[in-house]
C-alpha cells in the first residue's frame, strides 16, 4: 500500500514539475502560478508580504518611530497652562435623529444654539 502511495506521489510530482516547466518556457509572465494555488506557498508569500519592505507592518513600525522622534523633539517644550480645562467632553452625533432634537419640536431643550439660530432666521 505504501508503495502505491509513493508511486502516486512521484507521478503527481513529475506532472506538477512538467506543468511548471511548460508554463515557464511557453508563458514567461507567470510561470509559477500553480504554486500560488498551494496553501503552504500562500502562507510563505503572506509572511513575506507582512514583513516585506512595503508591508503594513513595516509602515506601522516606521510611523511609530516617526511619532517617537516627534514626541522627543517636543519633550519639555510644551507646558500645561494653569487655566486649561480639566475635562473635555466630545459628543459625536452620528446617531442623532430629527425626532429627538428640540429645534424640530422635541420637548427637551437639547439644541439651544440651533433653536436661537432658527429664531433669528425667521424659523428656517
Amino acid at each position: 500500500m505504501i508503495g502505491i502511495f509513493f508511486a502516486l506521489y512521484v507521478l503527481l510530482s513529475v506532472i506538477f514539475i512538467a506543468d511548471v516547466a511548460n508554463r515557464y518556457f511557453k508563458h514567461k509572465p507567470e510561470p509559477f502560478a500553480k504554486l500560488n494555488e498551494n496553501s503552504l506557498t500562500r502562507l510563505f508569500y503572506s509572511i513575506r508580504q507582512y514583513y516585506g519592505s512595503t508591508s503594513f507592518y513595516t509602515s506601522y513600525k516606521q510611523l511609530v518611530s516617526n511619532y517617537q522622534a516627534l514626541r522627543e523633539s517636543y519633550q519639555g517644550k510644551i507646558s500645561k497652562s494653569s487655566d486649561s480645562p480639566q475635562h473635555i467632553v466630545l459628543v459625536i452625533g452620528e446617531s442623532t435623529q430629527r425626532n429627538f432634537l428640540e429645534v424640530y419640536g422635541y420637548e427637551l431643550p437639547n439644541t439651544p444654539f440651533l433653536r436661537s439660530f432658527a429664531n433669528n432666521e425667521g424659523g428656517n
